[in-house]
């Protein structure tokens, strides 16, 4: 564990259209314009009944706590509705979209028995970018009873990344702990880069503050330079959204981890999608994860 993982406390962590109907349940995509009204799901339905497919993006909470966010899945549900046997299943996404990249799920391809269900995983790797985008994938499988490859198209709801705006809230120390309590936790942490940290913390604070983030409490250490920020903000239907920004480092090392807060998982990551998207050295920061 080297001198960066100390501090900041890192855990090591364990075609062709085929017969099919699809089932597309309501991605649990954000648009912070929005009232926060619980999704339902709304089908769209296929003419033919072999195989239905249900299909959303997921937010899976940390092992040690619910309420923090550890990253992003799509999440695919086939029901093969046949009394034959479909092999070689495999989900193909497309490359290239703005927003973020789905890894296909891991594994080679599936059997499914007649009759039987799988959930497939896909990694999301977010570009923290705003915007919204649709993510198209196939799904393709053997077909026994008809002896050739079956490909059925899908197209998931936009995904939306987006912010309100925001006005300033009054809060302490003690508020903040007790409100972030109570929110979702998406969690940034850069790699090592090539800058002090004290511009680097500075440079964050004034994003924050530009979006109305009021300040609740701070803590500063110059020698070995570390410090801390907690801010909070609301909107006009009275959410609450917070954000600790911690860097840290000496000479012309640096690096940071940010918590950023909202009243639904997704919220939490378009906060910080915002904030990155549009932040100085945003290169320089993205080129840092790759060498983590």
């Amino acid at each position: 564990m080297g001198f960066f993982d100390k501090l900041f406390g890192k855990k090591e962590r364990p075609a062709k259209k085929g017969r099919g109907r699809q089932r597309a349940m309501e991605d649990e995509a954000v648009d912070g314009e929005e009232a926060a009204e619980e999704w339902e799901p709304r089908p769209r339905e296929r003419d033919n009944r072999s195989i239905l497919v249900n299909y959303s993006f997921h937010y899976p909470p940390e092992e040690d706590y619910e309420k923090n966010i550890d990253r992003i899945e799509y999440l695919i549900d086939v029901e093969n509705n046949t009394d034959y046997p479909m092999g070689k299943l495999r989900v193909e996404f497309n490359s290239g979209a703005k927003l973020g990249t789905i890894e296909g799920p891991e594994g080679g391809p599936k059997l499914l028995d007649a009759g039987g269900k799988m959930t497939l995983r896909a990694r999301y790797m977010p570009a923290y970018e705003m915007g919204t985008e649709e993510f198209p994938f196939e799904i393709a499988f053997f077909d026994f009873k008809h002896k050739l490859e079956e490909r059925l198209e899908f197209n998931s709801k936009p995904l939306k990344v987006s912010m309100p705006k925001l006005k300033p809230a009054k809060m302490d120390s003690e508020g903040f702990r007790l409100l972030t309590m109570e929110l979702y936790r998406w969690t940034f942490e850069s790699g090592v880069m090539k800058t002090q940290p004290r511009p680097l913390y500075d440079m964050f604070k004034a994003r924050f503050a530009e979006l109305n983030f009021r300040e609740a409490n701070e803590n500063l250490n110059e020698k070995l330079f570390r410090g801390i920020s907690q801010m909070v903000a609301s909107d006009d239907k009275g959410r609450k959204w917070a954000v600790q920004i911690q860097a840290i480092g000496k000479g012309k090392e640096s690096k940071f981890l940010l918590y950023t807060y909202g009243e639904r998982p997704q919220y939490a990551y378009n906060l910080s999608a915002k904030v990155l998207e549009e932040i100085g050295m945003r290169k320089e920061i993205m080129a840092s994860l790759e060498e983590q």
